[in-house]
Parts: structure tokens; C-alpha cells; sequence
């Protein structure tokens, strides 16, 4: 290489035009890629690096308080059946992540809400009728306030001196739950502004925002506010004439008397070998009877009414023609219990084992078996109105010659678990009944009768429909009489291969 000066600057002339050159020309698709690939490395090296020094914003949607969680989660319907109605939720979790949790009130599904937090949500600061400090909701977005506000402000009647107690309830009931919005909804309005900025809405909120933009501004919010905080001074005025209507309309307390114990239960067996004549006859009005063993118990035309068996053994127990009201026999063991021509009214044996229970003739009215194990019961010639037999399990049962009028069997399973074992409805009928889901594999339905019934989403293959009469069938997956169809639609649907 020479050492000319003349020609060291030539060659670094050359040199600085093939560099430009190159960097003027396109970049090839590989060379494009890598240099994509390379910034996204970057910039995740840099925002992880951020991260953990304290230089970045943690922008993930926060709960402030328990109170603005379970506000949320009013506003959510269950994820299964859709129902907004409110349950009870629970409060589970630990460091910045805590849960709501609970069964829903209408299908029984459990209903979960999550959210990232500020520590313990019970410990977060919440005024009277808000839901957190002064800062604006993150996990609750202005659309969903408004559209709160609209479905509760129709409710509000201004003049409670005219209501009955149950509308008067309604509407305050509502006014609290619209002045929280109000006040949620003032948190948007920054401090400098007159209106909730574009930079607190997405596009739906501002399309709403431009056609009613005075509800999006903070006169028109806090002279509502106002309005609804003056006129519950009326309603807490009033309250006294609702107390007194509620006092006067409320029925006197039934007495509690007998009890269920070793002495009253020998009492009523020999009242029943004397050919139920005399004294000792099982009378029991209030009595707390959870977890009690109970097997194989004489109970045979005794009368109980607001008595409680929850978590008790009863089987085997001989309940034939007796009559209970307002009993309550949740998550106990009931198989073969013997219940033939009793009367059972508002009762509950929801999450119960009934296996090989015997229902025989028995009048039954607005009871809950809910989730109950009922394989193998027997039904034949019971009346059955107004009872709720959602996911309950009902295989090898028999139906044969029962009426069910009014009954809710959403996702309830009649297929024939055993072979062998009849599984039979012949003859049964029902009416106005909510069928949706429902399983029929192996179940002989011959002769049987579905009047008004909703039968969208039936599934399995019955062993026999001879005979069976199928009127106004509702085939609309919402239940709700849009998709009447005939019996072949039905019959299609029994018929279709699993």
C-alpha cells in the first residue's frame, strides 16, 4: 500500500461514498427483519430494565377498595346463565390480587371476578356512597357508569309519600346505587375542565358523549347529584310511615313447640303402633336439627314445619304422609328415604342425596332440588309444581304417571346410568316446564306429555317415544317463546345421533 498522501485521502474519499451508497440503498428482507427483531429485543430490555429500577409506570388496572370490587362485579352477568340478579360473593386472595367468588343465585354455576389491587382491598380509604378515595376508577370505565345511571334513574320516584313499601324500598335502593355513580363519575372530570376528556373514553364513550354531551359534564353530574342527595333527606323523612306499613303488614311469628329428640321420636312411634289415636303424635314448629342422625327414623304422618336437616342422615327415614313446610334439608343423606304422599311445601334439599327415594303420590310446591342426587327416585303419580331441579342428577329414575307444572330442569340428567335398571317416564306429564339442556339417553318416555314446554339444547336418545305427546314446544335457546316449534322438531332432536 502507498504511503502518498494524495492517495490515502482518495481511498477514504472512495471509502465514505461506498458507505453512503450502501446505506442509501434498500434494505433486504432479511436484514429488515433482524433489524425488527433486534428493537423489539431493545425495547423490552429497556422496559424490563425500567421495571425492575422504578423508572417506568405500572399501568395495570388497579382496585382500590372491597366496596368498588363488589360494585363491579354487579356489573357483570354470570358468565354461565347470564343473570345479572346479585349473590353472595366472597373475598379471597392475598398481596396486590384478590377475588370474588361465589354461587350464582340462579343456575348454582360459581361466579368468579378478579382484579390486581392496591394491597388489601379492605383497608383502602371509601366515603360514605363511593367506592374509593378521590381518584377515578381503573377497573370500572366511564361507559359503564352511564349506562348504570340510565337503568336507575327511570326507578327513582320523586315523591315517596306516595309509595307502597316494597316500590318505596325499590326506589331508594336505586338512588343510592345512582348517587355512587354520580359520584364515580365526577372523579373523571379533571380539576381544569368542565367535561370528562376524550383521554378517559374509548371510542363508543365518546360516540355517546357527542350525542348527550351535557351527562358527560360536571354541572350536570353534580346538579344530580344534588338532586338525588336532597331527596333522600325526603325519603329518610318518610321512613317511619314505611316502618309502621311493614310492622302492620307483617305476619305474627308462628310459635316454635316440640322438639325432634329421643323422647318425642319414642312418643310418635308408639302413637303410630296405637293407629295414630292419642298423645304423641310428632308436632314440630322451629327446630334446629343440622347434622342430625336420623336414620331409619319413624316419622309417618308427623307435621314439621320450619325445621332444618341440613347436613343430617335421614336414611331410610319413613316420612309417608307427612307434611313439611318451610323445611330445609341441604347437603344431607337422604337415600331411600320413603316420602310417599307427603306434603312438601317451599322446601330445600339442594346438593342432598336422594338416591332410591321414594316419592310416590306425594304433593310437592315451590321446593328446591337443586344439584340433588336423585338417581334411582321414584315419582310415580306425584304432583310436582313450581320446583327447581337445576343439574340435578335424576338417572334410572321413574317418572311413570307424575305431573310437574311449572318446574325448572335446566342441565338436569335423566339418562340411564345402569343397565338393567328401568329408567322410565311413562306417562308422566309436564307442564310449562323449563327443560333447556336437559339429558334423555337410555330413558324410556313412552306415553309422556310436554305441554308449553322449553325444550332447546335436549340431548340423547331416548329407548322409546311411542305415545308421546309434545304441544307448543319453545325451542329458543333464551327460553324466552321465540322459536316455537312442533313434536318433529323435538323428535328430530331425540333422534340425532350423540
Amino acid at each position: 500500500m502507498s504511503d502518498d498522501p494524495d492517495e490515502l485521502r482518495a481511498r477514504s474519499k472512495q471509502l465514505a461514498k461506498d458507505l453512503l451508497a450502501g446505506m442509501q440503498q434498500p434494505t433486504s428482507p432479511e436484514r429488515a427483519e433482524y433489524e425488527r427483531h433486534k428493537e423489539q429485543q431493545d425495547e423490552a430490555a429497556l422496559e424490563d430494565y425500567y421495571r425492575r429500577t422504578g423508572q417506568t409506570q405500572d399501568r395495570t388496572p388497579r382496585a382500590r377498595t372491597t366496596t368498588e370490587m363488589q360494585f363491579a362485579a354487579s356489573l357483570e352477568p354470570c358468565a354461565h346463565c347470564g343473570t345479572t340478579e346479585p349473590t353472595q360473593l366472597d373475598l379471597v386472595g392475598g398481596g396486590d390480587y384478590w377475588t370474588l367468588t361465589g354461587q350464582c343465585s340462579r343456575c348454582d354455576r360459581r361466579r368468579l371476578y378478579g382484579w390486581a389491587t392496591e394491597g388489601n382491598p379492605l383497608h383502602g380509604a371509601c366515603p360514605m356512597a363511593q367506592l374509593g378515595d378521590a381518584r377515578p376508577s381503573q377497573i370500572i370505565r366511564v361507559g359503564q357508569f352511564m349506562r348504570e345511571l340510565d337503568r336507575l334513574l327511570p326507578v327513582v320516584h320523586a315523591e315517596p309519600a306516595e309509595l307502597e313499601p316494597v316500590a318505596w324500598r325499590a326506589s331508594l335502593a336505586a338512588m343510592h346505587r345512582a348517587i355512587t355513580c354520580l359520584y364515580e363519575l365526577l372523579k373523571f372530570v379533571p380539576a381544569n375542565m368542565k367535561i370528562i376528556p376524550d383521554t378517559n373514553l374509548d371510542g363508543d364513550e365518546r360516540r355517546d358523549r357527542a350525542m348527550r354531551r351535557e351527562r358527560y359534564g360536571s354541572a350536570w353530574l353534580q346538579s344530580e347529584l344534588d338532586r338525588l342527595l336532597a331527596l333522600e333527606k325526603r325519603y329518610v323523612a318518610d321512613a317511619p310511615r314505611i316502618w309502621a306499613l311493614e310492622e302492620a303488614a307483617r305476619p305474627p311469628e308462628t310459635p316454635t313447640r316440640g322438639a325432634i329428640d329421643r323422647a318425642s321420636l319414642m312418643a310418635h312411634q308408639n302413637w303410630v303402633r296405637a293407629g295414630f289415636q292419642g298423645p304423641g303424635r310428632l308436632d314440630v314448629v322451629g327446630y334446629h336439627g343440622r347434622e342430625l342422625r336420623l336414620a331409619a327414623v319413624q316419622f309417618e304422618r308427623a307435621y314439621l314445619e320450619r325445621v332444618m336437616f341440613d347436613r343430617a342422615v335421614l336414611e331410610a327415614a319413613r316420612m309417608t304422609d307427612c307434611e313439611l313446610r318451610d323445611v330445609s334439608v341441604r347437603e344431607a343423606f337422604c337415600a331411600s328415604i320413603q316420602l310417599v304422599r307427603a306434603k312438601i311445601v317451599r322446601g330445600t334439599f339442594e346438593r342432598t342425596v336422594l338416591a332410591l327415594a321414594v316419592f310416590d303420590e306425594a304433593t310437592i310446591e315451590g321446593t328446591s332440588f337443586t344439584l340433588a342426587n336423585l338417581e334411582r327416585s321414584q315419582w310415580r303419580g306425584a304432583v310436582v309444581t313450581d320446583a327447581r331441579f337445576e343439574r340435578a342428577f335424576l338417572g334410572n329414575s321413574r317418572l311413570d304417571g307424575g305431573t310437574f307444572r311449572g318446574c325448572s330442569f335446566v342441565n338436569a340428567d335423566f339418562h340411564r346410568l345402569v343397565d338393567g335398571i328401568m329408567a322410565t317416564s311413562t306417562g308422566v306429564r309436564f307442564e310449562d316446564c323449563d327443560l333447556r339442556g336437559t339429558r334423555w339417553d337410555g330413558h324410556d318416555l313412552s306415553g309422556a306429555t310436554f305441554v308449553r314446554c322449553k325444550l332447546a339444547g335436549i340431548r340423547g336418545r331416548p329407548t322409546s317415544v311411542d305415545g308421546v305427546t309434545i304441544e307448543a314446544p319453545d325451542l329458543s335457546p333464551a327460553g324466552d317463546g321465540s322459536m316455537i316449534g312442533s313434536a318433529a322438531d323435538v323428535l328430530a332432536r331425540w333422534a340425532a345421533p350423540p
